[in-house]
């Protein structure tokens, strides 16, 4: 899902380019992405958020937040580090029990649903980013680009 958001900001990137006849901030915005990083001091690059790509894909209407969050909390509970400790997980029915508490984990269906439309989403962005560099290159070739 990182891979997608990350893949859908550098996407509406390449269509500003293709929009303005310039690419404008394009070095910068890979050179942030491809190199950014944190607490490394002030000639670096200051690395952005993935949960600010993450919520520009939110933007589309697709829930894409709350989903990668779903997917997140299944991958990296919280709870392993406590009360984890203490649960008991019935697998037939997927439900967690605290004690007497019944605790709903995420439907392995749900999960795989999600995961294989992020999958069908990234290919679609993958493939239009190839056109999209193929045609900036020929502006670039043409002269029609700065």
């Amino acid at each position: 899902m990182e891979t997608l958001a990350r893949g859908y900001e550098f996407g509406s990137r390449l269509d500003a380019v293709l929009k303005k006849g310039s690419t404008g901030d394009l070095d910068d915005f890979l050179m942030n992405r491809l190199f950014g990083a944190r607490n490394m001091g002030p000639n670096w690059e200051q690395a952005a958020n993935i949960l600010t790509a993450i919520d520009k894909m939110d933007r589309l209407g697709v829930r894409f937040r709350m989903n990668y969050d779903r997917l997140s909390e299944y991958a990296h509970p919280n709870r392993a580090g406590g009360m984890g400790s203490f649960e008991r997980i019935d697998r037939e029915n997927f439900t967690l029990y605290y004690g007497e508490e019944k605790v709903k984990e995420p439907n392995l269906c749900m999960i795989g649903h999600l995961l294989i439309g992020t999958q069908g989403a990234f290919e679609y962005f993958y493939n239009s980013l190839g056109d999209s560099i193929h045609a900036i290159n020929e502006g670039f070739e043409n002269g029609s680009f700065e």
